[in-house]
Parts: C-alpha cells; structure tokens; sequence
C-alpha cells in the first residue's frame, strides 16, 4: 500500500507542477489545480501517518474533510471547462459549504457505535462527492446533446473521455464507501481490499492530468461554439415572423411550417452537397436560411426524428452509396470517397456508417455486388 500512496503521491506532485505552468490561466484549470492540490495533500497525509503517529488536531480534521471536496473540484472543473465562455461567479463558492460542514462532522464520533462513527466521518464525504460526480455526468450528457445538434463532425470536441473521468471518481467512492462498510464489520478481508481505493486513486489523477492537459484545444473549439452561439442569439436574422402565437405554447412552429422549413433545408442540403463540408455546423444552414439556427435545430428533431449531427451524416452516407458503386470510383479507397462525401476521420466513418446503416461498408458493397449478379 505504501508503494502506490507514494507512487500516487510522486506522480500527482509532477503534475501539479506541470499543469501550473502550461495551462492557461482560466477558471476551470484553477478548479482542475485545486482538485490536483487536494489529492496531493491527502495522499502526502496518508503516506505520513504510514511512518509518524500523530496526534488528534485540527489540521488532521481538515485533512480528513478533504475528500468532501473531490466530486465538489471536479463538478466544477467540469462545468467552467464546458462554459469555458463564462467568468468565475462568486456563487461558486457555496460549493465548498460541504468541506466545512465536513470539519465539525469529522469532530463526531461514538465509542462503541462504530456504524454511527462511518456514517457522521465518511459517509457524508463520500456521498456529498458521488452526488456530485453524478451532476457532473449530467452536465457532460447534456452538452452532448447540445454539441450533436449543432455540429456535423464530433471528433474533435467529443467529451466522452470527461465522462471516463468523472465515471472513475464515482467507482471511487462506491468502492470507498463499500469498503469503509466492511471495515464496521471488522470483515477478514479488509487487508485485502484496502489496496483497491489507492489503485483508483492513481488511475484517477493520471487520467484526470493527461486527458486534461491533452484537452485544452477541445475545450478552445467549445469556446468558439459558445460565443457563435451568443451573437447568432443577439443578431437572429428574421426569425421574428416565426415566432407567432399558438394553442400549444411549446411549439416553436406549426406542423405546417415545419414541414415547409424541412423542404428548404433538404433542398439547400442537397443541392449545395453542403454535407460534403466536414465542418458544417447548424448556424451555416440557418445563415444560409436567414432563420435562427434554434428553428433549424427544432424542424429537424421534431419532424426527421434526428439531430443534426445524425442528419447530416445520413446525407453522406447516402453519398457514399452512390459513388462507391460508381464504376470510375473503383480505383479509389473506400476512405477517399468517404472524405470526398465529407467525413473527416477514418474513425468516425466506419462507426457513424455501423449505426446508421447496421453493417459495415465492406459487408454492403458485398451484398450490392451479390445482388447485381
């Protein structure tokens, strides 16, 4: 145990160190600094009671309210990272009310009742940190959704891997938490599973420090997006004689209307091959419609059932159906005439071609073939 707590501990102190130098001064990397500050101290403390007996203090009260804070850090990284456009707001700081209700609690204990003693000292840290990481996996989720409507090629700005991480803290701390049950019981195997927590803990702070330092430019490209977003929302291009009274107030348009925006989307799609850009992304059509992209975004769900994402890629794959087949493409690799249709990776072609089609682009040219013949 003591080689991965002074692994964990030699590692996570590298890292602070180099986060502190290359990343740029933004909120969400004070967050991720402090998060990475947090961990150090706990490991540093852990590592220290191995070797030195150490009195009851205030300082070790703290030191043991610090993992309160870990899903806390984390939530909060999280959300300035994809609000990467926003500036600190003093309200964040209510967020560190649970480390200092922490403090007192660490205080509690009963002689005896040691159920009482794991619920007061543990249990609130633990559970303050999983509720958290589930907010923080909310908040991903739901950006997702908003990055799909809006973008037709996600490779670059895809928070699955803040997802991976947020989904390891969480493990954590159910594993923590059933561990610490274990320990009430004073179960044989406690020894044995003691190890497991500080394995994750390494894994976190690695994963969490080299996806985060790898990462900045996606959160760059987020940023970008955002601030589109807000002025395409402060300049919206008569969308005003749209926006009409009806019976039912959460319809933006009327069935009628919808159905007539969706020809003009499909005829500008199809007849500029705009899906052929790789870069295409909702505002451009609602430019070229003079429309506010959130009509776009609406017509699109409500009356193709897709987002935007899976709309335009269902024009490309259409696409490469066609030429694929064509018989001067034949030279040419499959991947060529996936980008000539406007995919952008060999990656994103072949799993956007699975979900949509349910079989891969060899399978299907060998049945066409079949077929022919």
């Amino acid at each position: 145990m003591e080689f991965i707590l002074s692994m964990s501990l030699g590692i996570n102190l590298l890292l602070l160190i180099f986060a502190a130098k290359i990343l740029k001064k933004n909120v969400a990397n004070i967050f991720l600094l402090a998060l990475l500050s947090f961990v150090l101290l706990g490991t540093a403390f852990a590592v220290l009671l191995l070797h030195v007996k150490m009195q009851t203090s205030i300082l070790t009260h703290i030191v043991n309210a610090m993992p309160t804070m870990t899903g806390g850090f984390t939530y909060l990284y999280v959300y300035y990272s994809i609000h990467s456009d926003q500036k600190f707001r003093s309200s964040s700081l209510l967020h560190l009310l649970p480390l200092l209700f922490s403090i007192p609690l660490s205080y509690y204990d009963f002689k005896g009742i040691m159920l009482i003693s794991v619920i007061f000292n543990l249990g609130f840290k633990i559970i303050i940190s999983m509720v958290y990481f589930y907010f923080s996996l909310r908040i991903i989720e739901k950006h997702s959704m908003l990055i799909q409507n809006h973008f037709s090629k996600t490779d670059k700005i895809d928070l699955k891997w803040l997802a991976f991480i947020v989904k390891i803290g969480l493990i954590i701390y159910v594993v923590y938490f059933l561990i610490m049950l274990v320990w009430v019981f004073d179960n044989q195997w406690i020894d044995k599973l003691e190890t497991i927590p500080n394995n994750l803990v390494l894994a976190y702070i690695l994963a969490i420090s080299y996806y985060s330092l790898s990462s900045t430019k996606v959160f760059e490209q987020i940023s970008e997006f955002q601030i589109e977003r807000n002025v395409a929302s402060n300049d919206m291009l008569n969308g005003s004689d749209l926006e009409m009274n009806y019976p039912d107030k959460k319809e933006l348009m009327t069935e009628e209307k919808s159905q007539l925006l969706c020809l003009q989307i499909k005829q500008l799609i199809e007849k500029g091959e705009l899906y052929k850009n790789e870069n295409l992304k909702i505002e451009d059509l609602a430019r070229e419609l003079k429309l506010h992209s959130k009509y776009i975004s609406y017509v699109i769900n409500r009356v193709e059932g897709k987002n935007f994402f899976d709309f335009i890629n269902h024009y490309r794959i259409l696409a490469f159906n066609i030429e694929v087949l064509k018989h001067h493409n034949k030279k040419l690799t499959y991947l060529s005439i996936a980008y000539n249709c406007g995919f952008g990776s060999k990656s994103a072609f072949n799993r956007v071609y699975k979900n949509q089609m349910g079989i891969s682009p060899s399978e299907y040219i060998k049945k066409q073939n079949s077929e022919l013949n």
